[in-house]
């Protein structure tokens, strides 16, 4: 009787031994890890986005009115809509100053149009004057790589430029919202990498 009372005794000990040395669940063990890596993800996707504006902001701060590629053209039809003429009407005998731009879907030139509207850009044919010896599309050849002919010149944040300015930073504005969404969409296709989501950016 004493011998089968040690064996239930000593298989109960074993049993209870293997409970406490048993691996505690993943969600339980692994919980303050995630929660770590979680908040360094977010905070790490702040400062990327963070970054991309400031960055932004400065270039678009830098660089003179209508030097970008076609940018004349893109304040053109969002001005002709802030002056509350509708959408450019494109034709084969020529068109205006929005020229081939006149085109685009029209969502962002709307809502740039819209929240340009109040804006005096009466000033905006004496700021887009082209330069006639502006050497374009050549990096090889020598010559004046300015599009504009006042490039060189003070710009005040007012008139057409101020209006420009608001949609270099609407359009900043949406590129971090896209660096946002392709984050999230990231973590929806890799829901078990999310640094590769990370790494999306």
């Amino acid at each position: 009787m004493t011998e089968k009372t040690d064996d239930a005794e000593v298989r109960r000990e074993g049993a209870e031994g293997r409970r406490e040395t048993s691996p505690i669940p993943w969600g339980e063990t692994t919980a303050p890890v995630q929660k770590r890596s979680s908040a360094w993800m977010k905070w790490a996707v702040v400062a990327i986005i963070g970054l991309f504006l400031i960055l932004g902001a400065w270039y678009s701060l830098t660089v003179p009115p209508f030097e970008t590629p076609d940018e004349v053209h893109h304040y053109a039809f969002a001005r002709n809509i802030a002056q509350g003429n509708g959408l450019p009407v494109q034709t084969p005998e020529g068109s205006g100053p929005w020229a081939h731009e006149g085109s685009q879907p029209p969502l962002y030139y709307l809502i740039a149009g819209g929240l340009t509207a109040a804006i005096d850009q009466s000033d905006f044919d004496a700021l887009s004057v082209v330069n006639p010896r502006a050497n374009i599309g050549d990096p090889l050849f020598p010559g004046n790589k300015n599009y504009m002919l006042y490039s060189g010149g003070p710009h005040p944040l007012q008139g057409a430029n101020l209006a420009l300015h608001v949609g270099r930073w609407l359009s900043l504005l949406l590129g971090a919202i896209t660096l946002w969404l392709v984050y999230r969409i990231g973590l929806l296709a890799m829901p078990r990498w999310p640094l590769g989501a990370l790494l999306g950016l």
